[in-house]
């Protein structure tokens, strides 16, 4: 490569980098509202530039057509309006009436990459029990938070209003009553989980 090939170059990158930016933006948002990772993405600079020229051309159409965005660049209302559209393509994707569609067509596989993003009901509330065999403990509360770095070693769930049992059934810390306790608790360590919905939990509809 000579000097003319890396003028050449450099004077491209933003042409490139403009379609680039636009696809990775939606599909960065859209990864993380779905509680998924994209560092093991093989195809991310393939799939961001291929969504990358869809908006541009979406925005090329927009600024001629409509009065309002006559004076806008296409390719920054590209980048601008990506985060909003991977946002609401994955509130689609969650909502419950796609899983209906989903379950109706005999699609059980979750569209989250994180099993504990899919069974957690934030809206009405989850009670757990969590089994810590080596401690032989059991830990009866409700699931806040979690985290989830996509490695299973390093999987954690918050619980709050917890009560602590011993395996023979016999309670040795209550926290029921007091919302400012909390435990953090290794997925590793845990043997068995069993979850309490609401009775209106739409999670187990």
């Amino acid at each position: 490569m000579n000097i003319t090939d890396v003028a050449t170059l450099v004077k491209q990158l933003p042409t490139l980098i403009a379609y680039l930016v636009p696809g990775y933006f939606l599909l960065a948002t859209m990864n993380f509202v779905l509680s998924s990772g994209t560092k093991e993405d093989e195809h991310l600079g393939i799939k961001s530039l291929a969504i990358s020229y869809v908006l541009i051309i979406a925005c090329n159409s927009a600024c001629r057509n409509w009065d309002l965005l006559s004076g806008v660049n296409p390719k920054v209302l590209a980048i601008l309006i990506a985060p909003i559209t991977g946002y609401l393509l994955a509130r689609i994707l969650l909502s419950e009436n796609i899983s209906c569609i989903f379950r109706g067509i005999a699609i059980t596989r979750s569209v989250r990459n994180s099993f504990l993003s899919d069974i957690v009901d934030f809206e009405r509330g989850l009670l757990a029990l969590v089994y810590l065999p080596e401690e032989r403990k059991v830990y009866k509360g409700h699931i806040r938070k979690f985290d989830d770095d996509g490695e299973s070693d390093n999987t954690f769930i918050l619980l709050s209003n917890y009560v602590k049992y011993d395996y023979d059934g016999e309670e040795k810390d209550n926290h029921e009553n007091e919302n400012n306790y909390r435990v953090l608790i290794n997925t590793k360590d845990i043997s068995r989980i069993e979850l309490v919905y609401d009775i209106t939990s739409k999670k187990i509809e």
